[in-house]
């Protein structure tokens, strides 16, 4: 072969793969060839700024400002946005269904209408423009004649859906949409009927009712307010002027609605409410402010707008978050019942005697999240002066919370303070203490109130070393059997084989022994236990056992005046057999705890 013959095919692939590259990436298949050969236009919606529409009743002109469509004739108004998107999107795609020559311009366009067109649609960009002029319809009347600029000597024939829209009046062409705003960036609503007048500030915590009174406002209702806000549409356009407003309630409107952003301190929208439509009971009508045109709405989407200042408060007692809680203090007749506080991630808790104790973390953590959950069952008064009628001089119940900053630990606690006085009939009056107010709540959602003394207490009842427990005893009825650890053996009195593995599961249960709940010191009325533990090492321990209705009952004396219900599985393997043969029956494979008695 010739040295040059590889090369001279390197060259014609390098020059194949150059042509596809700059030639086969503009082509097209012949399916895509044939659609865009039908259609009319070459446009790009987006880039379309300027729309008019030649009617035989008005023109029509819409204008895209800022981004924003609008229409400039025949009246100034917000266009609906994806009507005029839709439009658009219906022109880019507009095809023929047959396009021949003209002839004879003078007769053949009138004959096709084309020489007076119903309708001359013109759409711009830039210095770019279409057009489309639509004359008759053909004798099949669901496709009309068109032609797509004025001396150009063909016709076109389309289909007549996009002409319906150019039929249509300027109405169609309106916005619908009540109010054009976004509701997460409203920080302030005010509304006002002919009575009084209702102000809402949203801040970092939340909303608050800043007028008629101070309180705080429920965000759930300002969502829905401002979502109920946003979905309002026109039903119907009634006049653009001001000459009936007095008979449409509209010169003093029964209600005003004004919407503020943060960052702007005019408003950026507001709606007046008037009359009902006589016409249609269903409907009221109402203008944007600063504007004459009029439209009405349906009433039931204005069901919301309650201006009453209890229909926007908040109907949670408090606002806290139950994890930035530090430290809890309840308060029964004024005297300090327990209290419990956070120190690195863990609870502790005393009672009346101040002695702290590791806490059950969870049983605070439902507390908290119950006490963050109450709701006002009836707003009663404004005002804090006279407590003692509701039995809040002197609470039944106060609870203290101290809160600890999330982002600032230099940040000093803040103080919430719950009372809650007698219950009168179905409802029990309360107070925040930061508040002025008096409000009543539920008695069947204060149940997490009455706590037991013990019920905070923590569920680890020992903390030992189970390696230097060296001695174990077990009793059962007046059987007594004890095992006494050898380094790493144990071994009976008696000299019978033990269960090495099982006694030391025991005595690892006893050095870390938790229980399911605390019982309280009164609940077992006396009588022997059926079964007892006692244990040696760094310290002494004795654990006593009861079996009451498939419960088993402990107390640990020396360590706490309260029995204790501990786990079926902890109390199976407390109680198994320790030995593997033995001439007695205690511990042994054939040894039972017989349930005597109930407490």
């Amino acid at each position: 072969m010739n040295f040059r013959t590889p090369l001279l095919l390197a060259c014609l692939c390098l020059g194949v793969a150059v042509f596809i590259f700059f030639g086969e990436r503009h082509w097209q298949s012949t399916t895509d060839r044939q659609i865009h050969a039908k259609r009319l236009f070459d446009i790009v919606p987006d880039q379309v700024d300027r729309i008019t529409i030649r009617h035989p009743q008005e023109d029509v002109r819409l204008e895209k400002v800022k981004g924003k469509w609008r229409l400039k004739e025949p009246i100034q108004y917000p266009a609906d946005e994806e009507e005029v998107k839709g439009f658009l999107s219906d022109l880019e795609y507009l095809e023929s269904v047959e396009v021949f020559p003209v002839k004879n311009p003078e007769k053949d366009l009138e004959r096709y209408g084309l020489k007076k067109p119903r309708f001359v649609l013109r759409a711009n960009w830039g210095e770019d423009q279409i057009e489309l002029r639509v004359g008759n319809e053909t004798a099949l009347t669901n496709v009309v004649y068109v032609q797509i600029q004025k001396g150009k000597p063909e016709v076109s024939v389309i289909s007549r859906d996009l002409v319906d829209k150019l039929a249509r009046s300027h109405q169609a062409w309106r916005d619908h949409q009540v109010l054009d705003f976004e509701p997460a960036r409203v920080t302030k609503v005010i509304l006002r009927d002919t009575m009084q007048e209702i102000e809402l500030q949203k801040n970092k915590k939340g909303w608050d009712i800043m007028r008629p009174l101070y309180a705080r406002a429920s965000a759930q209702e300002m969502q829905n307010l401002l979502q109920a806000l946003q979905n309002l549409r026109v039903k119907n356009f009634v006049a653009e002027d001001n000459s009936n407003n007095l008979l449409q309630g509209l010169n003093d409107p029964a209600v005003r609605v004004q919407l503020f952003y943060d960052d702007k301190k005019e408003r950026v929208a507001a709606l007046q409410l008037g009359k009902n439509d006589p016409n249609d009971p269903t409907a009221v009508f109402a203008k944007r402010s600063g504007s004459k045109s009029v439209f009405t709405i349906e009433t039931n989407g204005l069901e919301v707008l309650n201006l009453s200042t209890e229909n926007y408060r908040d109907r949670k007692l408090a606002r806290f978050a139950p994890e930035a809680v530090s430290r809890i203090k309840i308060y029964h007749q004024d005297a300090l019942f327990q209290q419990a506080m956070e120190t690195n991630g863990a609870w502790q808790w005393s009672d009346a005697t101040a002695s702290w104790h590791l806490a059950n973390d969870q049983a605070i953590q439902r507390f908290l999240m119950r006490l963050s959950a109450l709701e006002v069952f009836h707003f009663i008064s404004d005002t804090s002066m006279d407590l003692e009628r509701y039995g809040l001089q002197s609470p039944q119940t106060k609870i203290e919370l101290s809160f600890r900053s999330l982002q600032d630990s230099s940040i000093p606690p803040q103080l919430i303070t719950f009372a809650f006085g007698h219950t009168d009939l179905q409802e029990t009056f309360a107070r925040l203490e930061q508040e002025p107010f008096v409000v009543s709540v539920l008695p069947q959602h204060l149940d997490f109130l009455a706590l037991k003394p013990w019920d905070w207490k923590g569920l680890i009842v020992t903390q030992q070393d189970p390696k230097k427990v060296t001695h174990l005893e077990v009793k059962q009825g007046d059987q007594v059997f004890s095992l006494q650890r050898n380094q790493e053996n144990w071994s009976s009195a008696t000299g019978e084989k033990v269960d090495d593995v099982g006694a030391d599961a025991v005595v690892g249960l006893l050095s870390q022994l938790h229980v399911k709940q605390w019982l309280g010191p009164d609940y077992m009325s006396g009588g022997a236990a059926d079964y007892e533990l006692s244990w040696s090492g760094a310290e002494d321990r004795k654990l006593k056992l009861w079996q009451r209705e498939g419960r088993t009952i402990g107390f640990l004396e020396g360590v706490s005046n309260d029995f204790f219900e501990l786990e079926t599985g902890d109390a199976t393997l407390l109680m198994q057999p320790l030995i593997i043969s033995a001439s007695s029956n205690i511990l042994s494979a054939n040894s039972n705890v017989v349930e005597t008695g109930h407490p």
